[in-house]
């Protein structure tokens, strides 16, 4: 699929998006949080669909400051701008994985689960199997829950949608991104879902 077939695809899968309200740009209103104050008053009243990309560049490394509704609300300009041009857009191709990938600490979760089911015998030295498997991961299940509460925003077409961006991503650009964090990744661990 060609990235102009895909952005327009894009444009029609979020096309009745509704602004979240200017309240619901950032994670955190409250006047102590810069970061955020900050990032709101860029955003403020803007719609997906006119964002500017020097807006978009400027602020590609502040997604965590978004709410949860104001980062979908904003993520097909952000697609957008990484089809247009995937190495100008910086590491906003990152942040946007970053987002997508499902936590690896979903698999802290299973391991956890499954060693459970499993009495040890006597010979097997006593071992607290929650404290070794979740001394490397703080709040799993939040990690987990957080994902899934973003990714529940999205309908099934707009999933869809994420998944032909990443697969498109994944067979042009493999190469820029990281294993733990590229778009197969992202893929192979959630968004198969949508194929």
């Amino acid at each position: 699929m060609e990235s102009t077939v895909l952005i327009k695809r894009i444009k029609e899968a979020f096309k009745n998006e509704r602004y979240m309200g200017d309240e619901n740009i950032v994670y955190d209103n409250s006047p102590d949080n810069d970061d955020c104050a900050e990032l709101k008053s860029y955003f403020i009243g803007k719609k997906w669909q006119d964002l500017e990309q020097s807006l978009i560049f400027n602020h590609k490394d502040e997604l965590s400051f978004f709410s949860k509704k104001a980062l979908k609300y904003y993520f097909p300009a952000f697609m957008i701008d990484v089809l247009k041009d995937v190495r100008a857009s910086d590491t906003l191709a990152d942040n946007l994985l970053f987002e997508l990938v499902l936590p690896l600490e979903i698999d802290t979760i299973l391991i956890k689960n499954e060693v459970k089911k499993y009495l040890l015998n006597d010979k097997t030295p006593k071992t607290d199997f929650e404290k070794i498997l979740s001394y490397k991961h703080n709040n799993p299940e939040e990690k987990l829950n957080d994902f899934l509460e973003f990714v529940s925003l999205f309908n099934i077409e707009q999933r869809r949608i994420i998944y032909l961006f990443l697969n498109y991503l994944d067979m042009n650009f493999s190469e820029y991104f990281l294993d733990f964090k590229s778009p197969k990744t992202a893929i192979d661990r959630y968004w198969f879902l949508y194929k």
